[in-house]
């Protein structure tokens, strides 16, 4: 984009050259291509070669944010959906243990915080069944078990 708006003096007459209706779409595809940080730029060029095109070129930007904006609300609703679900998980394990052993240790709230959904999941279901509270979490893999000495 940076060299494009470096040769801006050969390119931007040309601008007079283009169709109404078609210079909206050249103005579309330029700013979704140069993203925001280069709006300004590109309105300064607009505004020199083709002063007629600049109240296009402010819809299609104000267009431009708009579909940014409805991006990110989907988006913030995505993660508000998979944190409140994280969040679900982690307080029906800690209900769980708690019921079944009495007050969790700090160490196990901590735990419980840093275990991912799809672990806490396995958690759950081996809390219906577990001996201890550390029992409701799976072996890591490279773990071996030990048998206790005899004695």
């Amino acid at each position: 984009m940076d060299t494009l708006l470096k040769h801006a003096h050969a390119w931007g007459p040309e601008l007079q050259r283009v169709a109404p209706g078609e210079i909206a779409m050249l103005l579309y595809y330029l700013l979704s291509i140069a993203g925001p940080g280069y709006w300004d730029q590109i309105r300064d060029v607009i505004h020199i070669h083709a002063p007629a095109s600049e109240a296009a070129m402010i819809s299609i930007a104000d267009h431009l944010r708009q579909e940014g904006r409805q991006e990110g609300r989907q988006e913030g609703r995505q993660e508000g959906r998979q944190e409140g679900h994280l969040s679900a998980l982690r307080g029906v394990l800690r209900g769980l243990l708690a019921e079944r052993f009495g007050a969790l240790p700090p160490e196990v709230d901590a735990r419980i915080d840093a275990t991912e959904s799809v672990v806490l999941e396995q958690c759950i279901r081996r809390a219906v069944t577990a001996a201890r509270v550390n029992d409701a979490w799976p072996m890591p893999r490279n773990t071996t078990i030990t048998p206790p000495p005899a004695l």
